[in-house]
C-alpha cells in the first residue's frame, strides 16, 4: 500500500523533495497506525490525530504529518490522492492550517562580529593553552 501510494504521488509530477518528504513522514504514520487504511473509522483516524498533536512535533511537522495522513486515507479510499478527488469523511473533519507563525530567521538571531571574536577566542583558548613566549635578547657587541 506504502510504496504503491509514494508511485502514486511521484506519477502527479511532484517534486522529489515533496516525495522524499511524503515517504519520510509516511513511516511514522504507518508506525502509529493500527488498521487498514482502506477500513479506517473516523475513531481510527481521531486516535492517530491525537497521537500527532501529542508528539513534541514544531507546527509545521504536525500539520505535514496530518497531511499524509489525510492523502493516504483518501488514496485508500478512492484510488486517488489529486484535488478532483473529495476527501473521505473519516478524513474530511481534519483541518490542515498553515498559519504556524514566522519561522524566517530574525537579524537577532545572528552572531556580531563582537560576539563571534570573542567567542572564538575563548574557544581557541580553551583548545591551546598559551604558555609564555620565549625570548631571547642579544646583545649587539659592537657598541
Amino acid at each position: 500500500m506504502a510504496l504503491s501510494f509514494l508511485d502514486h504521488v511521484a506519477s502527479l509530477g511532484l517534486s522529489k523533495a515533496t516525495i522524499s518528504k511524503y515517504a519520510e513522514y509516511l513511516v511514522t504514520v504507518l508506525r502509529v497506525i493500527d488498521f487498514n487504511p482502506k477500513r479506517a473509522s473516523r475513531k481510527d483516524v481521531e486516535r492517530v490525530v491525537a497521537w500527532i498533536n501529542s508528539q513534541p512535533y514544531k507546527g509545521w511537522t504536525k500539520r505535514d504529518k496530518k497531511l499524509v495522513l489525510k492523502k493516504l486515507i483518501q488514496y485508500a479510499k478512492y484510488g486517488s490522492r489529486d484535488r478532483d478527488t473529495p476527501y473521505p469523511p473519516e478524513v474530511s473533519w481534519i483541518k490542515v492550517r498553515s498559519n504556524y507563525g514566522d519561522t524566517r530567521v530574525t537579524p537577532d538571531a545572528f552572531l556580531t562580529p563582537r560576539t563571534l571574536k570573542s567567542s572564538s577566542r575563548s574557544y581557541f583558548t580553551k583548545l591551546l593553552p598559551r604558555k609564555p613566549p620565549i625570548l631571547t635578547v642579544e646583545r649587539n657587541r659592537s657598541l
